[in-house]
């Protein structure tokens, strides 16, 4: 039997990658089990949200389903699918923390306006490009829903002027996200301790969703292998925190007993994996002596 005292100088590292890949990937599948068992069924039953409220299960929801994705590609053939993923994870985890953080009640506003006005925005330049083009595309939807918008008490650009104001010119300031900045602003200026993950490295995701040599030339199998490991490792942890975070606005956590030692317990996972598998290195490099 190994020992402690010989686990303990033993180097992880040195385990082959593909261990190490499938260590990882445990955790993101309990924090995918947990999710799917515990926090989805109770948010399902919950009636009568408030706006805030109603925010942050929307957006949680959806990083539910970007983690379920994840784990259905346990393929390192998926690394770019993962890392892909795993943009849009971090995308929602700081919505997720934006929301939570609102105390003026002015970014969850903003947070429900703004599909209206992205959908008219997008219906009159499919509107305009038919009509510029004399194109055969079916676009009589996206008339309506702006012969509708326009006919409300509340003009798009007055909804606009509301939340998210004026330009230089006078005219309405129309964002591009619901925040009104981009992703390196709304993470500068409300979620600072993303901050530095983001600098780091959201620009290595994006090179997998975006064309171009950029997301291949240079790079190892290796390194490949390495990218889908450390795309598990920071879905867990941007996933755990946001499920802290929605279970806090909800209450969640002062309802379900085992709330706290789970995701303690879940945390812990790809460790205890890594652990069981070096020890059956180091038996197997033991019986070779």
């Amino acid at each position: 039997m190994i020992t402690f005292e010989e686990l303990e100088k033993s180097d992880f590292s040195k385990l082959p990658i593909k261990d190490q890949i499938e260590a990882m990937y445990g955790g993101t599948c309990e924090c995918a089990r947990f999710a799917r068992y515990v926090m989805i069924p109770v948010l399902k039953g919950q009636f009568g949200l408030k706006p805030k409220e109603d925010a942050i299960v929307g957006t949680y929801f959806r990083m539910y389903a970007w983690l379920e994705t994840i784990v259905r590609m346990n393929n390192q053939l998926c690394y770019q699918g993962v890392a892909s993923a795993l943009r849009s994870l971090f995308e929602l985890a700081v919505d997720m923390k934006i929301l939570s953080s609102d105390k003026s009640g002015i970014m969850i506003k903003r947070y429900h306006s703004f599909p209206d006005v992205e959908k008219y925005r997008r219906a009159k330049r499919l509107v305009e490009f038919c009509n510029a083009r004399k194109s055969n595309i079916n676009c009589s939807q996206q008339k309506e829903f702006i012969k509708m918008a326009d006919a409300a008490p509340v003009k798009i650009e007055q909804t606009i002027i509301n939340n998210w104001g004026k330009d230089k010119k006078g005219k309405p300031n129309w964002p591009d996200h619901w925040t009104g900045a981009d992703l390196r602003n709304r993470v500068h200026k409300f979620v600072p301790e993303y901050e530095e993950m983001y600098v780091e490295s959201y620009h290595l995701l994006s090179w997998f969703v975006h064309s171009g040599a950029t997301s291949y030339r240079g790079l190892t199998d290796d390194t490949f292998q390495r990218i889908f490991f450390w795309s598990q490792s920071v879905a867990q942890n941007v996933f755990l925190e946001s499920t802290k975070i929605c279970a806090r606005e909800l209450k969640m956590d002062k309802v379900i007993t085992f709330f706290s030692k789970a995701l303690d317990d879940i945390k812990i996972i790809p460790g205890t994996i890594l652990m069981k598998k070096q020890i059956e290195y180091l038996e197997k490099a033991r019986k070779k002596m």
